[in-house]
């Protein structure tokens, strides 16, 4: 949810976007655990999930934006992790945008900014700019593996579909990532941008919605 603005800003003038979603609940068609470990969770996630993909379809969207957190991918229902983790959430994608294509409505896929070290942990008197920053997961790597697979997979069918790999707005190849950019705060815990920052990034969103909005196929 914490896109939103970015997709706002990214969007031409006469574009209405109307956000959904719950939290902890992803996109893909995967049964997750919630982080405070709520037994409900994972049947509330999936009957949430399916009125929020009604919902998107009876609007008669011209373009669906769909992106889910690290943190989800690090909780399935099933244990899996690593390559298991991949196979099943990649799985689960390609279940969500079937729903889509045949509704022939085109949708971007945005990955999710990287978990990073919240700034208000690591800004401490004893602490060095260097504390506060580290590089992308592995989750962050497989999570982002999977939905590229997915979104592939997808196109082959003959969907309108993309793939926005959002790192490099947020992390510097070598470096790592930081929880602020430009002197501007990026994320307000370790993966929630925000509104300032993700409102920022419409410029960034708007030139790689540019190919779906024009309706590639």
């Amino acid at each position: 949810m914490s896109w939103t603005p970015a997709v706002e800003r990214a969007l031409p003038d006469g574009w209405r976007v109307a956000a959904l979603g719950v939290s902890s609940c992803p996109f893909a068609l995967v049964s997750v655990d919630e982080k405070h470990g709520r037994s409900a969770f994972p049947t509330a996630c999936e009957e949430a999930r399916n009125r929020d993909i009604d919902a998107a379809l009876g609007a008669q969207p011209e373009l669906v934006v769909v992106a889910s957190a690290e943190g989800s991918f690090t909780r399935l229902t099933s244990g899996a992790t690593g390559q298991s983790a991949v196979a099943e959430w990649q799985a689960g994608l390609e279940k969500a945008l079937d729903r889509f294509r045949e509704a022939e409505v085109p949708v971007v896929v945005l990955g999710n900014p990287p978990e990073t070290t919240a700034a208000a942990d690591c800004a401490v008197r004893s602490g060095r700019p260097a504390d506060c920053v580290r590089p992308p997961s592995s989750a962050y790597e497989f999570k982002a593996r999977a939905e590229k697979a997915a979104v592939e997979s997808a196109r082959d069918t003959g969907m309108t579909v993309d793939y926005i790999d959002p790192t490099g707005w947020f992390c510097v190849p070598g470096l790592g990532c930081p929880p602020g950019v430009d002197g501007v705060l990026a994320k307000l815990d370790h993966g929630h941008l925000t509104e300032t920052y993700s409102a920022m990034l419409g410029p960034l969103l708007r030139a790689e919605l540019s190919v779906a909005v024009t309706g590639r196929g």
